[in-house]
């Protein structure tokens, strides 16, 4: 085992210097629009309460998938949300609660009241945030006892790993989802000790892995896993204090600072100086510019675009007035141009929720007041 985790950090190194040898893309210096951060956070915080969340459940778009769709991630994420506000979070901790049967995380119910228990990883990364921050560890250490009792894996309520649920996974293992399975694990020691045994053996036995959950080469790149990524690290490096995981972030933050991801920033913030952390893409941000919704947004005029792995991209990123709005802007490719090309009046109503967590979390940290 230790000599294919070698050879897979290995690999990661090659993909990094590549990465780094061919770039095509620069670091942009983005305008000032809103400078009074805090006010526009307390506008759109206001506005995600009173149109997308009805008694603690969260809606992150609108109208919402007849599916259950992304339900279980942003909830978690809307919790966390809400802590890091210090609002009151009872309703959306009961909501939360809710998408676990027998302490089996399910992805969410469908509008015709029936469950999907088909949960993924990526749901699992919103709803430990959101357990994390709202200090709900008791919750945490149920789930987490469940998921070692399944094997280490997401589960459906008949006990067979979801498709995207084995986190564990031998010689095959993914950065990415032992971090996540550690954070589970984490959280869930807080509440339990007897979860330091089962953290400690998977440590030990991934250590050499735990610095790299965020994988890319050039264009194969999933823009998603990056926030994801940064939130596992986060969180584990928060709770345990682990010099790793700071490796993990200061590397995510260096692979990813073109990208102007504040989210990504923040999160690594407490691996990083205080004069590293680069706030810019918030202050782009407008009351108007997020709750448009989707529609084809202004044209920024002439600019320097590359074809990267079959789409245009912008050479740099650009400021949230020239963007399509996303139901969370920091897990879509910060370099996209001309969103919702010819889409004249928006159908689908996105929250702010990224906007709101990230203060929240930058306040958090220290980096705004």
């Amino acid at each position: 085992m230790w000599f294919i985790n070698v050879i897979k950090v290995a690999a990661i190194w090659l993909c990094d210097l590549v990465n780094k040898c061919y770039d095509p893309f620069k670091q942009a210096q983005l305008p000032i629009v809103t400078a009074d951060l805090v006010n526009l956070e307390t506008q759109l915080f206001w506005h995600l309460q009173t149109t997308h969340v009805v008694d603690g459940q969260f809606m992150y778009q609108l109208p919402m998938p007849k599916d259950s769709g992304d339900f279980a991630l942003f909830q978690g994420l809307y919790l966390a949300m809400l802590a890091f506000r210090y609002a009151d979070t009872a309703a959306a901790e009961a909501q939360l609660e809710r998408l676990f049967i027998n302490n089996i995380l399910i992805r969410g119910i469908q509008a015709d009241g029936t469950i999907n228990d088909t949960a993924s990883n990526d749901a699992a990364t919103g709803v430990i945030f959101g357990l994390w921050a709202s200090k709900q560890t008791d919750l945490a250490a149920r789930w987490a006892r469940q998921i070692c009792a399944s094997g280490y894996a997401l589960t459906d309520l008949k006990g067979t790993p979801t498709e995207f649920g084995a986190l564990e996974q031998g010689w095959k293992a993914d950065p990415l989802r032992i971090t996540l399975l550690l954070a589970i694990l984490a959280v869930g020691r807080l509440n339990d000790p007897a979860l330091d045994a089962p953290y400690f053996e998977l440590f030990a036995k991934y250590k050499l892995l735990l610095a790299y959950p965020k994988v890319k080469l050039l264009w194969w790149d999933t823009d998603y896993d990056t926030h994801r990524a940064a939130i596992h690290l986060h969180i584990l490096y928060k709770v345990t204090g682990q010099e790793i995981y700071a490796k993990g972030l200061r590397r995510i933050h260096r692979i990813m600072r073109k990208s102007n991801n504040a989210w990504v920033e923040v999160l690594c913030a407490p691996a990083l100086g205080p004069h590293e952390v680069n706030l810019s893409m918030l202050h782009t941000f407008t009351y108007q510019n997020r709750t448009r919704g989707v529609v084809q947004p202004p044209d920024p005029g002439p600019i320097e675009t590359v074809n990267w792995g079959g789409h245009v991209r912008a050479k740099e990123t650009l400021p949230m007035e020239n963007r399509g709005s996303q139901e969370f802007m920091w897990q879509r490719n910060m370099f996209s141009y001309k969103e919702w090309d010819g889409v004249t009046e928006a159908y689908i109503w996105h929250s702010g929720l990224d906007f709101v967590i990230c203060c929240g979390l930058a306040r958090q940290e220290g980096l705004i007041k």
